[in-house]
């Protein structure tokens, strides 16, 4: 883990179980109206079941999100990278 890294814990409220959350930040390139350089700082939560990365957000919000539907707790609508 980096100086720009962040640790914390999430428990889930269906099961009780503790994941840990990695915050990081990176710069993506972007440019305004006037056609000028002005990088977006783009926050990832990554969401470890001990030590390995099972899923990530993009706010705090999406956190539980993406912990209910890695525990297999949907809406009936899934997705992933395949789709």
């Amino acid at each position: 883990m980096n100086a720009s890294q962040m640790q914390n814990t999430y428990t889930s409220p269906d099961t009780n179980k503790v994941y840990t959350i990695i915050e990081s930040q990176s710069e993506r390139g972007a440019w305004d109206e006037n056609g000028n350089y002005a990088p977006k700082v783009i926050t990832q939560y990554s969401i470890y079941d001990n030590t390995q990365m099972v899923q990530f957000a993009f706010d705090v919000d999406g956190i539980a999100k993406s912990v209910r539907h890695y525990e297999g707790f949907t809406d009936g609508w899934t997705s992933s990278r395949f789709d």
